[in-house]
């Protein structure tokens, strides 16, 4: 189910004022391995004082995953589109708790300067 509002509100600078601030966008390729991830952390930490937002969307070849989860799923091949599924589900699991594992304390440490907007996906 995806839920009916999935927008993140941000609010706007009061008129005649200047907000400037870096927004990065990272998915696909930039976002399939760990150490692409790791990359990911490497360019943000060039900005430790300025005003971030955030954008990390589905890691590379994951859109066109869910999009053959569908369409084997309404070919009527409900077990195959659950075995597929169950492979992406793998993959960003076995991905989390890895980098969960190895990078913990640096997560903890994440600077308040960050916004972070992920994309979801609901089943």
């Amino acid at each position: 189910m995806i839920p009916s509002n999935n927008a993140v509100s941000l609010s706007l600078p009061p008129k005649n004022s200047y907000c400037l601030m870096k927004v990065f966008k990272f998915g696909g390729a930039s976002v399939n391995s760990v150490e692409r991830i790791k990359n990911v952390a490497e360019i943000l930490r060039h900005y430790p004082n300025e005003e971030l937002v955030i954008i990390i969307s589905a890691m590379g070849k994951i859109t066109n995953a869910l999009e053959k989860v569908v369409q084997v799923f309404y070919e009527g091949k409900k077990d195959e589109a659950l075995r597929l599924f169950e492979e992406i589900k793998q993959q960003h699991l076995t991905t989390a708790k890895y980098l969960l594992v190895t990078h913990w304390l640096s997560c903890e440490n994440l600077p308040a300067n960050m916004i972070i907007i992920t994309t979801r996906w609901y089943a």
